[in-house]
């Protein structure tokens, strides 16, 4: 949006060379006055849409360390039994 607006600034600026009317110095002020204001909103969106990645950045952030400590918790669980299968072989062995 800004763009276009800085184009009719332009095209405003080569008018009121050619005729410097006060009607197209306000027209001229007002494009100017537009374009700040696009502007301004064109940087509140890319702010907005910054927060929004931040926070999805932050969810999966948790969501992958949910994983590992769901990893962590299965390996743990994987050498308890591998502990205890040792043991029920040792006694095996041991009976046998």
């Amino acid at each position: 949006m800004s763009s276009l607006i800085a184009e009719n600034i332009t095209e405003l600026k080569k008018l009121k060379e050619l005729n410097p009317s006060r009607k197209l110095s306000n027209r001229l002020q007002d494009m100017f006055d537009a374009l700040h204001q696009a502007q301004g909103k064109e940087w509140e969106e890319q702010v907005a849409k910054y927060k929004e990645a931040k926070d999805a950045l932050d969810k999966a952030k948790q969501a992958a360390q949910n994983a590992i400590n769901d990893l962590a918790k299965t390996a743990e669980a994987i050498d308890k039994a591998a502990s205890a299968f040792k043991a029920v072989l040792a006694a095996l062995a041991f009976a046998l």
